[in-house]
């Protein structure tokens, strides 16, 4: 038997419906796998995923590839090391990285040289909001319980991706992809969609056809929606800077 600890958490309205959601996705993606999943919720609404069988690797790989792996203990954590965790807090000094382990920091100046923008507008351009989870690399660690850290390699590559594709996205924050979907098929507005992406289990991209709105689009969303946080992300392509090799 092995515990994965995920970038995954549950909150808010639609918990139950996460929940649901989530077991419906892992049980498609193991599907054919000799291998049984628990998935495991703590009292600040971190997942958990157990898996015992014979093919425990091949699902363990799997889930850390669909919801992100956090650091399970202090042993686990060594410079360079990457790994998945939740934005907390937009601040002066920087982006605020939950693990619940630890809180890792991505200096306001490193944002800005990595995603080769102003800081506020890095942060605004491609949504780096609370709850997103966002891949990273440790490569200061400190004294106490807060480590520097730089965006991961990966995480640049997905960024660069949403930017090339030069489609405005509408990002929301603790509702399903399904709640979503259903009410933009009742305003009349999913034939402006092209498609939906998962970055969490309740968190989500839709990613808009080209001259549609994504302010209206938003809006009427944000109308129906309460509870639910949702921006307008307009993306651009960026290099790739690892400050790991500087």
């Amino acid at each position: 038997m092995v515990v994965i600890p995920t970038s995954g958490r549950l909150y808010g309205e639609y918990t139950d419906r996460g929940l649901e959601s989530l077991n419906a996705t892992l049980k498609d993606r193991l599907k054919g796998l000799k291998v049984d999943y628990r998935i495991l919720v703590d009292r600040d609404g971190w997942v958990d995923i157990e898996l015992e069988g014979t093919d425990t690797d091949v699902a363990a790989r799997l889930v850390g590839n669909l919801l992100g792996v956090r650091p399970r203990n202090r042993g686990d954590l060594d410079r360079c090391t990457t790994w998945v965790g939740r934005v907390e807090a937009i601040t002066g000094e920087g982006i605020v990285i939950d693990m619940k382990l630890i809180k890792v920091i991505v200096a306001s100046r490193t944002v800005s040289l990595q995603l080769e923008d102003s800081y506020e507008e890095a942060v605004a351009r491609y949504g780096l909001y609370p709850n997103v989870p966002v891949e990273v690399a440790i490569y200061k660690m400190n004294s106490g319980d807060r480590y520097t850290a730089c965006f991961s390699d990966n995480f640049l590559a997905k960024l660069h991706g949403w930017g090339v594709t030069g489609l405005n996205r509408i990002l929301t924050t603790g509702v399903t992809s399904s709640i979503v979907r259903r009410h933009l098929k009742r305003s009349y507005m999913e034939k402006y969609i092209a498609y939906y992406e998962r970055l969490g289990i309740l968190e989500h991209h839709i990613v808009c056809k080209i001259a549609s709105n994504p302010y209206r689009i938003a809006q009427a969303l944000r109308s129906v929606l309460k509870g639910v946080d949702i921006y307008v992300v307009r993306p651009k392509p960026i290099g790739y800077l690892s400050l790991l090799h500087t």
